[in-house]
């Protein structure tokens, strides 16, 4: 009688065990490879930047070909914008890119600076001159595809 209520405590601990470490694995899994995590600016670099009083446009793109980009957060402070690009693992099931078209839209009137951070660093990304429009970048960088992302901004 013994044996069989400590057989079915083992057998529920084992059961509690495996379903622990299944929704550690899926919690990791979805961190890394479904919300992503804030990409290191020394790995993100623009393109080009288009900026004017209610739109601003980046092309971005990364050095790393391991990752891919899912998406931004910005936000305004002052006469400045800061960025960050979240990034995920590449894991052959999502199909994320390398490089993002972002369209930043809110009040730029008083921007004179634009950053991608990353919680740490930051890096200017505007005024700069990047020597080529929007177009001209995309034309010649055919690896950009996809559709504009859209990320309204506010103070």
């Amino acid at each position: 009688m013994k044996k069989r209520k400590k057989m079915k405590l083992w057998t529920k601990v084992l059961i509690f065990a495996a379903l622990a470490a299944v929704s550690i694995l899926l919690a990791v899994y979805i961190q890394i490879f479904v919300i992503g995590n804030t990409a290191d600016v020394m790995s993100i670099f623009a393109c080009n930047v288009e900026y004017n009083t209610d739109k601003i446009r980046i092309i971005v793109d990364q050095t790393s070909s391991a990752t891919g980009i899912v998406g931004c957060k910005a936000r305004k402070k002052g006469d400045s914008v800061y960025i960050k690009i979240r990034e995920t693992l590449v894991d052959g099931v999502h199909q994320y890119n390398g490089s993002a078209k972002l369209e930043l839209v809110g009040d730029f009137a008083d921007v004179k600076n634009i950053y991608l951070e990353d919680g740490i660093n930051k890096k200017q990304i505007y005024p700069h001159d990047y020597g080529k429009t929007i177009e001209q970048t995309l034309e010649e960088c055919t690896w950009i595809g996809g559709e504009w992302e859209t990320i309204e901004v506010k103070d």
